[in-house]
């Protein structure tokens, strides 16, 4: 196996994780377009943490 193909297998296995990790907050369609479940608290809190870290940056 070369170094593309074990790279394209770690992202490969990289991507299954996060999706397992977040279903039900996250739905892909066959585009590939990404939605958020806007419903859920906890993606709601997992934004809100990303705002409140963005807070301290200027432009």
């Amino acid at each position: 196996m070369n170094n593309k193909s074990k790279q394209s297998a770690s992202n490969q296995s990289r991507l299954e994780k996060a999706l397992m990790i977040n279903r039900g907050k996250i739905t892909i369609n066959r585009n590939g377009y990404v939605s958020l479940d806007l419903n859920s608290r906890e993606v709601l809190s997992s934004i809100k943490s990303q705002i409140k870290k963005l807070e301290g940056i200027k432009i």
